[in-house]
C-alpha cells in the first residue's frame, strides 16, 4: 500500500505539550525511530518551508492529541489551535494516505465528545507510556524495548483499515466531522463488519444531525457486537430517537445506558425529559430525582422537577424544586418564570410578581413572562402596573388572544370602558381566527 521511501516520522504536538511529547520524542529515538520533533529539530528560521519539507518526506505523520492542542475554552474553538500544529496538520491532510499515514497519539482528555474509538489505530500513552511506544515503534517499522524480537503482524488490509481509522480520528477530533465520514465510508466499503466504525459513524452523524443515520449506524454496531457495553451507544441513539420524535425508543435507549452506567445523570435526565414528554408524570419525577441525587447541583432537573411537582399541584414540593434551581442559577429565566407561576397558584402574587421580575431581568423578551405577571398584578388590583406588563406582552406576541382579553379586564377596572371593549372585541376576533384556522387544517 505505502509508497517505499525513507522511513522518517514527523513528530507534531502543540505548545504547551511540548515536554511531554519531548518523553515521547525520546522513547521514538530510543526505539531507532527516524523521526523528526517540530519543537526541537526545526529552527524558527523558516519554519514553514522547512516543516513542509520534512513532512513530504516523511512516511508517517504522528500527531499529538490532547484537551488543549484542540480546544481554546475563551472563543470555544474547536480543532487545532496552535497554529504551527495547524500549519503542520494541513500539510499532512494534503498528501494521500497511499504516500502518508497520520497516526494519533492520545496524551490525555481530548475533551468535546471524547468518545470515538480510535482502537489500535491510536496510541494511548496516557495510560501505559512505553507498552504504547512499543506498539508504535513495531507499527512504525522498529522493534520494541521490551521485546526486540516483535514484528508486525499485521495484514496489508488491516494496516488499510487501520490507517484510515487512525486519519478519521485526528480529523474528527479536528471538528472536520464530514471528512471523518467519509473516511469512514471508506472503510466500510473495504470491510463492513467493524463494529468501532459502524459505533464511529454514529457519533460523527450525530454531531451532523443526521439523526435517522445515527439510529442505523448504532444499530448495525449493535448487530454486530450485540453484548457491546458502551453506555455512550445507547446514549447517544437515544438523543438521536428523541430528536425523530421516538420517545418509546429513546426510554429504552436511555434505559440501557443506565443498565451499563448506573450514576449515569445525563441518561437519566434525558428519560426523563422523554417520560415528560409522554406525561408520564411519575416516571419522569423519578428519573429527575435521580438526576439531583447523583449530581445535586443539576438546576436543569431541580426546574423540570419543580415543573412536574407543579402539574401533580404539588405546589410547596414544586416550589422548593425551583428554589434549588434558582440557587444553582440565579440567571435562569425559565425556573425563576415557574417559580412565578407557582407562587401564583399559592396565592402568593407579590413573591410571583418578584420571581417574575427576576426572569424578565434574565430574558426580557418573553412574552409568557409579562402575561403571568400582568395575571398576578390583576390579582392584587394593581391594574395600572397589570396594563403595563400586559401591554409588553401584546408588543411581543400580538396575537395572543388572552392577554388582550386581560388587557380588557384592566382598563375596564381603571374606569375606561370604551377602551376595554376594544380590547375585548380584538381578544375575540384573535380567538375566532385561531378557531376558524385549526378547523379548516383539520
Amino acid at each position: 500500500m505505502f509508497r517505499q521511501k525513507k522511513n522518517q516520522i514527523f513528530l507534531c504536538c502543540s505548545a504547551e505539550d511540548t515536554d511531554e511529547v519531548s518523553k515521547v520524542y525520546d522513547g521514538m529515538k530510543a526505539r531507532s525511530l527516524d523521526v523528526c520533533f517540530d519543537r526541537k529539530d526545526i529552527t524558527p528560521k523558516k519554519w514553514e518551508s522547512q516543516i513542509e519539507k520534512a513532512i513530504k518526506k516523511s512516511q508517517f505523520f504522528v500527531v499529538c492529541l490532547s484537551n488543549h492542542a484542540l480546544h481554546n475554552p475563551v472563543e470555544k474553538r474547536q480543532g487545532f489551535q496552535d497554529y504551527e500544529l495547524n500549519k503542520a496538520y494541513g500539510i499532512a491532510r494534503e498528501i494521500s494516505n497511499e504516500e502518508s499515514t497520520i497516526v494519533p497519539v492520545i496524551l490525555g482528555d481530548c475533551g468535546h465528545s471524547n468518545i470515538f474509538l480510535g482502537g489500535s489505530s491510536q496510541y494511548n500513552i496516557s495510560k501505559e507510556f512505553n507498552k504504547e511506544l512499543d506498539r508504535l515503534a513495531i507499527n512504525l517499522g522498529s522493534s520494541s524495548l521490551s521485546d526486540p524480537n516483535s514484528r508486525d503482524e499485521r495484514t496489508e488490509g488491516e494496516r488499510a483499515i487501520e490507517s484510515l481509522i487512525g486519519k478519521a480520528t485526528v480529523t474528527y477530533y479536528a471538528g472536520e466531522y464530514q471528512k471523518t465520514l467519509a473516511l469512514l465510508e471508506d472503510v466500510t466499503a473495504i470491510a463492513s463488519d467493524i463494529y468501532e466504525v459502524w459505533y464511529n459513524k454514529g457519533v460523527v452523524l450525530g454531531n451532523l444531525d443526521r439523526h435517522d443515520e445515527v439510529v442505523y449506524a448504532f444499530d448495525q454496531a449493535i448487530n454486530i457486537k450485540p453484548d457491546a457495553q458502551s453506555r455512550a451507544l445507547y446514549y447517544n441513539k437515544g438523543v438521536s430517537l428523541d430528536a425523530l420524535d421516538r420517545p418509546e425508543e429513546a426510554i429504552d435507549a436511555f434505559s440501557q445506558a443506565i443498565i451499563i452506567k448506573p450514576d449515569d445523570y445525563e441518561a437519566w435526565y434525558c428519560k426523563g425529559i422523554a417520560l415528560d414528554n409522554l406525561d408520564r408524570s411519575a416516571g419522569a419525577l423519578d428519573a429527575y430525582e435521580k438526576v439531583t441525587s447523583i449530581k445535586p447541583d443539576h438546576a436543569e432537573a431541580w426546574n423540570n422537577k419543580g415543573i412536574v411537582l407543579g402539574s401533580l399541584n404539588r405546589f410547596e414540593e414544586s416550589l422548593a424544586s425551583l428554589d434549588k434551581a434558582v440557587k444553582i442559577n440565579p440567571d435562569d429565566h425559565e425556573a425563576w418564570h415557574n417559580k412565578g407561576v407557582v407562587l401564583n397558584n399559592l396565592n402568593r402574587q407579590k413573591e410571583a410578581i418578584d420571581a417574575f421580575d427576576h426572569a424578565i431581568k434574565s430574558k426580557p423578551d418573553v412574552y409568557e413572562t409579562w402575561y403571568q405577571k400582568g395575571i398576578a398584578l390583576c390579582k392584587l388590583n394593581r391594574h395600572e402596573a397589570a396594563l403595563g406588563a400586559l401591554d409588553q406582552a401584546v408588543s411581543i406576541n400580538p396575537d395572543d388572544y388572552k392577554a388582550w382579553y386581560n388587557i380588557g379586564v384592566s382598563l375596564d377596572s381603571l374606569g375606561r370602558p370604551k377602551e376595554a371593549v376594544k380590547a375585548y372585541d380584538k381578544s375575540t376576533r384573535i380567538k375566532l381566527s385561531d378557531n376558524n384556522t385549526e378547523n379548516s387544517s383539520d
